[in-house]
């Protein structure tokens, strides 16, 4: 049916838009270096990010579900205003609705569509594979895996 396949010149102009943010965002992570928080899984998230959606763009694979995967950025302005707010000193309403947006944009972008393109991806898997889209998923997991260091040690320490 295609979903796992190329889908044409959309995708991949979108996926390297991406690609191109994630690198051009690491210039700002590093002026803010002093006043950022888990500095070390930021440049981890964003490089092992790169690399992943990048495989997307060369071997043409698993199209369809990096776009919904992609509309998961659409939280982040929502978390960059939260951090420049905190960061500010700047406390009542407007950090508080900010922090609304940000939990509901969060909840649809990034955690919505997961039960639908995550079943969507375990049965198109042995295809998949074929694809050698295992990198993708060692890539892809590794972003996850820093970024849970990343809370956890938030929570912890």
């Amino acid at each position: 049916d295609g979903s796992e396949g190329s889908t044409g010149v959309g995708p991949e102009f979108f996926f390297g838009l991406f690609v191109g943010y994630l690198l051009a965002d690491i210039i700002p992570v590093v002026i803010y270096r002093d006043t950022m928080a888990n500095i070390n899984e930021l440049y981890g998230h964003h490089i092992l990010a790169s690399a992943a959606w990048s495989c997307l763009i060369y071997y043409r694979v698993t199209q369809w579900y990096g776009c919904f995967w992609l509309l998961a950025e659409l939280s982040t302005p929502f978390v960059n205003l939260r951090w420049w707010l905190y960061k500010s000193k700047s406390t009542g309403l407007p950090y508080a609705v900010n922090g609304l947006l940000m939990t509901l944009a969060f909840g649809w972008t990034r955690v919505s569509h997961l039960p639908w393109t995550l079943s969507y991806l375990v049965a198109d898997f042995a295809a998949i594979q074929q694809v050698l889209v295992g990198v993708l998923v060692v890539l892809a997991s590794s972003t996850v895996n820093v970024n849970l260091a990343g809370l956890l040690r938030g929570m912890c320490w």
